[in-house]
């Protein structure tokens, strides 16, 4: 039987809860993990339509269907889309579920009323393993809630059946599954918790997952162009189990392509050196931010104290416009003061001058009165001398 890429890889979980339930009792739980991590690995959602074809063709899954009538060239196929899926599965699941619950009810009924019947004076006891068989129901649970758990997480890988071509027409094909539109939803280890109750729906399943973080977000360009290649090998060369281990050109392409990641990997040393290269920038950056935190702080201190000094020297400067005031007031009479010094000091030249001449006008007076009164004196003297000489004539 062949699947196609989307059926591989993008089963819907819608029916994943009742589907578990119905084929529980066809294969042990550890047995189908086996088998599913032997098939391969890869991000899936929903593995019972694969599981159950699976256990149908018994691990063979290039086994053609048998082709019957004699005009028939090509095998029939069936379309093993979700839908169909579970409406070929929903009435085989219900009969199961409703055998199972009243069996289950049926034996723990029968076997406490057995105990009761046979210890009818220890009720106590009854009672116990009452709640002891109830432990062992919900323990059971609780393995089934841990095999959803790991079939959630153990992802099988999708292998890829190139178009067929004229050559293979004669060769036993493989019916094809049909499927249309379906959307791709490849994750990477869905978180799931380990006690999921057991009527929890897979509506809730799939809150559980929406957080997970997406594969093809944890790709670089490189990587994911890598995994497109391989993906593009496998749909080239697959052609069954172990196909493309015994394919030359498989090898050899995938060779190439590891070949060519190599030399564009980059050198440990040189990543080594990077990361510590930007250990030491990012230490330093702290530094630097550091002593930029501190600067900062002394720059505002600085402007607080400039503001503060500016203020002071404003008030000084208005302290000291009073007194310059006053000093124009004094200078303005300092020199009104010397300039009537000056004259003053004209005006005693002029008195000293003054009176020098009043000195000498005395001293000239002074002479002359002491010259007028010898002159008086000898006018007198020769008066009397004439009077007396003309007494003597006559």
């Amino acid at each position: 039987m062949q699947f196609s890429t989307e059926v591989a890889t993008e089963l819907s979980p819608k029916y994943l809860e009742d589907e578990v339930a119905a084929t529980q009792t066809i294969n042990k739980p550890l047995s189908r993990s086996n088998l599913v991590q032997s098939v391969g690995r890869g991000p899936a959602q929903d593995l019972e339509a694969l599981i159950g074809e699976v256990e149908r063709t018994n691990g063979d899954l290039t086994k053609p269907r048998p082709i019957t009538g004699s005009n028939e060239n090509y095998p029939s196929y069936e379309d093993y889309a979700p839908s169909a899926v579970r409406q070929m599965d929903r009435q085989r699941v219900n009969n199961y579920e409703d055998y199972r619950t009243t069996h289950e009810d049926k034996e723990s009924d029968e076997y406490l009323e057995t105990i009761e019947s046979k210890y009818p004076h220890l009720a106590s006891l009854a009672n116990s393993l009452q709640q002891t068989t109830k432990d062992k129901r919900n323990r059971k649970l609780t393995e089934e809630n841990i095999e959803i758990h790991n079939r959630e997480t153990i992802a099988p890988h999708g292998f890829f059946t190139p178009a067929p071509t004229n050559n293979d027409r004669n060769q036993p094909a493989v019916p094809h599954i049909h499927t249309t539109n379906l959307k791709r939803d490849t994750r990477e280890d869905i978180t799931i918790p380990s006690t999921i109750p057991y009527d929890c729906s897979m509506d809730r399943l799939k809150r559980l997952g929406e957080n997970a973080p997406s594969f093809e977000q944890n790709l670089t360009v490189d990587q994911g162009e890598a995994v497109r290649v391989i993906c593009s090998i496998a749909d080239k060369y697959w052609n069954g189990v172990n196909s493309l281990e015994k394919n030359p050109k498989a090898l050899k392409a995938l060779t190439s392509l590891l070949q060519q990641i190599s030399m564009t990997a980059p050198d440990r040393s040189v990543v080594g050196s990077e990361v510590e290269d930007e250990s030491k920038m990012k230490s330093a950056l702290v530094r630097s931010q550091r002593d930029v935190k501190i600067l900062r702080e002394r720059l505002q201190q600085s402007i607080l104290d400039s503001k503060g000094l500016h203020e002071q020297i404003v008030a000084l400067e208005k302290e000291k416009a009073l007194p310059n005031c006053e000093m124009d007031k004094i200078r303005e009479e300092n020199r009104r003061l010397k300039e009537e010094a000056k004259r003053l000091i004209e005006r005693n030249r002029e008195l000293e001058s003054s009176a020098q001449l009043s000195g000498m006008l005395q001293q000239s007076h002074k002479s002359l009165m002491e010259t007028n009164d010898r002159l008086l004196k000898e006018l007198r003297n020769k008066d009397i001398s004439s009077t007396n000489g003309q007494s003597e004539l006559s």
